[in-house]
């Protein structure tokens, strides 16, 4: 699959940047409320739990 097709999903803000630098679609899961990290790349969608990116990331949306 090309990168673009993939969605990584991770609640780690240093792995959904990271990916997103490499060509993914991301969705970081951002459980804590943490602040933004300063690194390239950014997530494509940042949620709170794991529902919420079902509920906007549902096929046909």
């Amino acid at each position: 699959m090309a990168r673009e097709a993939i969605c990584f999903v991770s609640s780690n803000g240093w792995d959904a940047y990271g990916a997103a630098v490499f060509g993914f679609q991301v969705a970081w899961c951002n459980r804590a409320d943490q602040p933004v990290e300063r690194l390239p790349g950014q997530p494509a969608i940042v949620v709170r739990t794991l529902s919420e990116l079902a509920f906007l990331w549902a096929p046909g949306r």
